[in-house]
């Protein structure tokens, strides 16, 4: 018997380490409010649950997928991604947002009485530790694992690091930088009036006591206790109220030089942070719109909402951003368009999104979640296919869709072609047999339903359609491409009659069984590739 063996070292395991979409305030520690997925095209209720109080907190996301929210009672909440609720505390603090480890730990305050404390994803109490003063905020996870709260740094096993940070007022949930021994970012309050934005970095006193010093600071006479956020090039982004007409967005270096400052109006909701989209834009909420900031302060597009919002925005993949208001939830597109309006029945945070695209947002005292209408699993964005072969278009659908329209575009979506048979039933997979020939890598399908053109979703990245340049010795398996799928395809048929697809290319014309002729037929052919999108070709 002939065996493959084939070695991986690394990769697996980084393949199927569970990852939160969303693990903590604001989405990461540089609180970007932004995430990779890409939200519902067309957003359909899928469940909701009651988890206490009149109204949630911004939710986090653990690594099995389960959805953690505090309430504006003493309750912290785990619900599953189907709507079931997993377990419940009765002693949380408020409407905090618990911060989830690597670990898959949580993070989060408790009351009664009050204290810091670590809980594992089943809801028992791994630690706590008292407090006795501050105003409390929703905990930070950095970049080593430490974990920051209002009453400072800790291990995530609960050794204290560093100390509370001094303040005379109240300190907001930290924000962290870049680099390898980051500075860490907070708003606080005086006593007295107006805000600060600080740098801190851990030092030490002459007792060789860890303490907070300064690095710089920013002083403003204004009100916000929102986290800062930080651009992937160190730019710190804050949003401050001003006065009962406007409200400023400043970005800060590293060093604390103010780089701009804009004013984008009035804040409905009191205060609100930005949101940092993918191409480094940023999102900011003002005067009844959306504001699209280049990252050198300049307007890039306004957005008019009409109503102001009551938290602060989130951009998801597509850098949709999402506005919401004290009953609806818009989605604007990155053009500044308006793409939907859901209407919602209470108050809340902006949503988060689940690794399936699921959207949770809070509505008064319970956790929605909306899933799209219809949403386009395969192909959706990287993939390398073929033309003249059979790929499988694959989707999932909420809702009544009797039949579906499939169309797909080389370029870009400027144009699209309905593949042959469009209208389609909505069986959830469809073979695109034969793909077209395309030589393209800038391919996308869209799927919409054939009653309602505005039911719809496309790839979430353009994919490739290429002609293979080159008939392969060794290409066994037909994809253009001489490697693993060969080889295994060999060793099926070692020591037999050939199967199908025939291993047996040695000699010209084969000899009636797969042997080593074979295999070093393939082996001297071994990598060679006709893709002419792939740089590893060398064509």
């Amino acid at each position: 018997m002939f065996t493959v063996v084939v070695m991986l070292s690394g990769v697996v395991s980084a393949a199927n380490a569970a990852v939160s979409t969303w693990p903590m305030e604001g989405g990461n520690r540089f609180h970007t409010r932004s995430t990779s997925i890409v939200g519902p095209t067309v957003p359909v209720l899928k469940w909701s649950v009651d988890v206490g109080g009149w109204r949630c907190g911004e939710p986090s996301i653990g690594l099995d997928g389960n959805i953690y929210v505090g309430g504006t009672n003493v309750y912290l909440t785990a619900v599953s991604p189907s709507g079931s609720v997993v377990w419940q505390r009765t002693d949380h603090f408020g409407a905090l947002t618990p911060a989830v480890g690597a670990n898959g730990n949580l993070y989060t305050n408790l009351t009664l009485p009050g204290r810091i404390a670590c809980l594992n994803s089943n809801g028992d109490l791994l630690w706590s530790k008292p407090y006795d003063w501050g105003i409390v905020k929703s905990p930070m996870i950095g970049a080593d694992g430490s974990v920051y709260f209002h009453y400072g740094k800790y291990t995530p096993d609960g050794e204290q690091i560093g100390p509370a940070f001094p303040m005379c007022g109240c300190a907001t949930s930290v924000s962290e930088g870049h680099g390898s021994a980051p500075d860490i970012y907070t708003r606080h309050r005086h006593c007295i009036s107006g805000t600060t934005l600080r740098a801190w970095y851990l030092g030490l006193n002459e007792q060789n006591e860890p303490v907070w010093k300064t690095r710089w600071s920013g002083d403003w006479s204004s009100y916000t206790n929102m986290a800062p956020s930080v651009c992937s090039d160190g730019t710190v982004i804050a949003h401050a109220i001003v006065n009962d007409d406007s409200s400023l967005v400043r970005a800060y270096s590293p060093l604390g030089d103010l780089l701009w400052s804009l004013d984008v109006g009035h804040c409905g909701s009191g205060a609100t942070g930005v949101a940092i989209g993918s191409d480094s834009a940023i999102y900011a909420v003002g005067g009844k719109k959306v504001h699209a900031i280049n990252p050198d302060g300049s307007t890039r597009w306004t957005s008019n909402m009409g109503v102001y919002e009551s938290a602060s925005p989130v951009v998801d993949g597509a850098d949709t951003v999402y506005y919401r208001t004290i009953s609806s939830l818009i989605a604007v597109g990155s053009d500044g368009s308006t793409k939907w309006v859901l209407s919602l029945p209470g108050q809340g945070p902006s949503p988060i999104f689940g690794n399936d695209g699921t959207m949770y947002i809070g509505v008064g005292g319970s956790l929605y979640a909306y899933d799209a209408a219809l949403r386009l699993l395969a192909p959706n964005g990287g993939e390398d296919i073929m033309a003249g072969s059979t790929y499988t278009i694959q989707w999932d659908t909420e809702g009544e869709i009797s039949d579906v329209l499939i169309e797909y575009s080389t370029n870009n979506g400027a144009d699209w072609t309905a593949v042959d048979q469009p209208n389609v039933g909505n069986t959830g997979s469809y073979e695109w047999d034969p793909v077209p020939v395309a030589d393209s890598n800038d391919c996308l399908v869209r799927i919409s339903d054939a009653s309602d053109a505005a039911v719809y979703d496309t790839s979430d990245g353009v994919f490739t359609i290429f002609v293979c340049q080159s008939a392969l010795i060794g290409d066994i398996v037909n994809d253009c491409y001489v490697g693993l799928y060969d080889l295994i395809a060999v060793a099926n048929q070692w020591i037999q009659a050939p199967g199908d697809p025939s291993a047996d290319i040695a000699p010209p014309g084969g000899d009636g069984v797969v042997n080593l002729m074979d295999v070093a037929l393939l082996a001297g052919h071994w990598l060679e590739c006709g893709n002419p999108f792939d740089p590893t070709c060398g064509l």
